[in-house]
């Protein structure tokens, strides 16, 4: 995938300790918070990243002028959760594989209705195609099938007064609330979806969704809680009952990040003073990039995804850092 409308600054080599693999060419590039915006959610957000080939490491610095493209920004897989002066909400978009296009849900603020959006790579509108939505949900993550597009509707509720106030995220977590799964047809406009409840996960980010036959999808996802640790679930949704089943997937980890720590097929730490960011599987590879709050030190750390504890075949060293965020995407 190519970065469109966010050309590096500057290109800075950058020291690398260790040997990077020689598989990995591209960008790892994280969305940060903009100084000027109201919420650290909110658009338009800030990239920066790595761009490692040839086993070397540049530095990628995007342009003074920060790109407001509502909503999917100039990075569709770093697009903001949040674009307050306008009320959308966004969720994490997916890119769809065979036409190059990125999907998304927007959800309007009380409006009743929501927006399945399809855009081009450089975040360009293609297509929007509305729907019911009643409330005020925030739909957090999407996956697509051939015939579906499914939604994770998340434990949240939207408070107005915060959202008056402007200082925090407008939607809380409600206690008790369980999360839902929406089954969205790709077929037509104002198609009301199906709901499924999905059990009380606090986070469910979806990985991917297939067609089992005509009468069954199946999603998985990791699923959260506070205190445990995460993991990866199947879901099976039965079209024609309207049911919903799952199991934990055995043998397969779910890579995360908590703290200074990274979890999947074992446990690294990246030491006192760092707080770990969201890892990236590449191939066989976990990337990751980290902050040291106390030093100001920066790092991009390449470990190998089947043996987390051997910790970094390499790592970067950045030369100042810009700190971590949960929106994490490798380009090509």
């Amino acid at each position: 995938m190519a970065v469109l409308d966010a050309e590096p600054e500057v290109m800075d080599r950058l020291a690398v300790h260790g040997e990077l693999p020689v598989e990995l060419a591209g960008s790892l590039v994280q969305a940060l918070p903009n100084p000027r915006a109201r919420h650290p959610l909110a658009g338009p957000l800030v990239h920066s990243g790595v761009r490692l080939g040839g086993g070397a490491a540049t530095w990628y610095r995007e342009p003074r002028s920060v790109c407001r493209k509502v909503p999917f920004g100039p990075i569709p897989a770093l697009a903001p959760s949040l674009w307050l002066d306008e009320a959308i909400t966004v969720a994490r978009p997916v890119l769809e594989s065979q036409t190059g296009h990125w999907h998304t849900v927007a959800a309007y603020q009380g409006l009743g209705y929501a927006e399945h959006l399809t855009a081009a790579p450089d975040g360009t509108v293609l297509r929007a195609v509305p729907f019911p939505l009643s409330g005020s949900p925030f739909i957090s993550s999407v996956a697509l099938t051939e015939r579906f597009l499914l939604m994770v509707d998340p434990p949240v509720a939207y408070h107005r007064a915060a959202a008056l106030v402007g200082v925090r995220l407008p939607y809380q977590e409600r206690v008790g609330r369980r999360a839902f799964l929406g089954l969205l047809p790709r077929c037509g406009a104002f198609i009301e979806p199906v709901w499924a409840p999905l059990g009380r996960y606090q986070e469910v980010r979806t990985l991917r969704a297939a067609e089992d036959g005509y009468s069954r999808v199946t999603l998985d996802a990791v699923c959260r809680n506070p205190g445990e640790d995460a993991h990866q679930r199947r879901f099976t949704v039965d079209l024609l009952s309207g049911r919903i089943s799952s199991r934990r997937l055995t043998g397969v980890h779910a890579v995360v990040a908590c703290g200074s720590t990274v979890s999947g097929a074992g446990t690294w730490d990246l030491g006192p003073g760092w707080t770990a960011g969201q890892p990236v599987m590449v191939g066989a590879w976990v990337l990751l990039f980290g902050h040291n709050a106390v030093t100001r030190q920066g790092a991009l750390f390449v470990l190998p995804a089947g043996n987390l504890p051997a910790g970094p075949t390499a790592w970067v060293e950045l030369p100042v850092s810009v700190g971590v965020g949960d929106r994490v995407a490798w380009l090509r």
